[in-house]
């Protein structure tokens, strides 16, 4: 029988009773609820409250008492702090436990638990650090987001491939690894993405205080460390990790090269579609009225000889075309290089009313014969 089993002498339905009195009692801080032999643990999030630990350990405490004798209480802030001291204790008592309620904090953290054993026993000695993203533990997580964990592995010997051979063979297996314990549990229900660090690209990136990586050192949980991680999450800590001058520069610079590269984009996109969207019925009408599609620049004249004229089309409809056309122009010349957002809605609700335009217009001509 494993650890699971119900293997005492107490009815299930006893258990029942007693986990639905301390869901009721901590209804919005309850995880999990928990059964070691006899012994009840209630998984508590205590990360937003405002009172000390060991007095809301020991008044949680005091209240779990009163609904069962036999109980313990383990708060997300203790999981988090053993960790952080390389002591697991309370999590693997949580994993070996009988889960009698599970917001899926308990089936998360055994699922990553299981890919750590098996990302070790895979890899052996090149695992720096196997970390655990802190709002699973914490209980912020999005039942809709991945489990997401950081691996660092030891590069720092490699000779017979490239880093980026390397990066990407490394990245496979733990993967792989992941799919392996996702598939073979189907109560698991989010994925599990691992994330792969390179010591040498870690250690560039920390150099340069990247907000990626000062982020993943601030915020996650270490469920593996051989003393690297921590020591670097302690120096955060201290104030010791700085981003230089060089870094500050680097990071400004390229904030405004991508916002730059993100306006062009957006004009290019947002013109090219809009420009041919107008000009591929224009071109249609004109084919329905037995012309030949025309090129682009000399769409609006042929519009204007074939329908303005007969006033199957106004000369506004063709402006708006024109519009089009040459804003597209320009963009692609470099003679626009700044979103003017009320300016393309404007051009939006033009381009709208064109439509309803070409529309009509191939109701008042006459199709020619083929």
């Amino acid at each position: 029988m494993s650890k699971k089993d119900i293997s005492d002498t107490l009815k299930p339905d006893k258990y029942t009773k007693i986990k639905d009195k301390i869901i009721e009692k901590f209804s919005d801080h309850a995880l999990a609820v928990l059964r070691d032999k006899n012994e009840i643990i209630a998984v508590i999030d205590d990360s937003e409250s405002k009172v000390a630990k060991d007095e809301l350990q020991e008044k949680i405490n005091s209240t779990l008492s009163g609904i069962v004798k036999n109980s313990i209480c383990i708060l997300t802030s203790s999981i988090v702090r053993e960790c952080k001291d390389n002591n697991y204790s309370s999590l693997q008592k949580m994993i070996h436990a009988t889960v009698l309620h599970d917001t899926g904090i308990v089936k998360e953290l055994e699922s990553m638990w299981i890919h750590k054993e098996l990302v070790l026993k895979k890899l052996d000695k090149y695992v720096v650090a196997y970390v655990l993203a802190g709002s699973v533990v914490k209980g912020h997580a999005n039942p809709k987001s991945d489990i997401d964990s950081y691996i660092i592995i030891d590069d720092t010997d490699v000779k017979k491939m490239s880093r980026r051979e390397l990066s990407d063979k490394l990245r496979a297996i733990i993967i792989e690894l992941a799919r392996g314990v996702e598939s073979s549990d189907a109560l698991l229900k989010r994925r599990i993405h691992p994330q792969v660090w390179l010591l040498t690209d870690y250690w560039e990136n920390l150099k340069e205080s990247n907000p990626v990586t000062i982020t993943m050192l601030r915020d996650c949980i270490p469920l593996f460390d051989r003393g690297i991680f921590m020591a670097w999450k302690n120096l955060l800590d201290m104030g010791r990790i700085k981003p230089s001058n060089e870094a500050i520069g680097m990071y400004l610079e390229t904030g405004e090269q991508m916002y730059q590269k993100a306006n062009a984009k957006m004009l290019e996109i947002v013109m090219e579609d809009l420009c041919l969207g107008l000009l591929y019925p224009s071109q249609a009408l004109i084919m329905h009225a037995g012309g030949k599609p025309p090129a682009p620049k000399e769409a609006v004249s042929v519009l204007k000889d074939m329908f303005v004229k007969k006033k199957i089309l106004s000369q506004n409809d063709i402006d708006i075309l024109d519009k089009a056309i040459k804003m597209r122009k320009k963009i692609e010349y470099g003679e626009v290089k700044d979103i003017d957002f009320v300016q393309i809605k404007k051009m939006f609700s033009d381009g709208k009313k064109y439509l309803v335009a070409i529309k009509k217009a191939f109701t008042l001509v006459k199709k020619k014969p083929e």
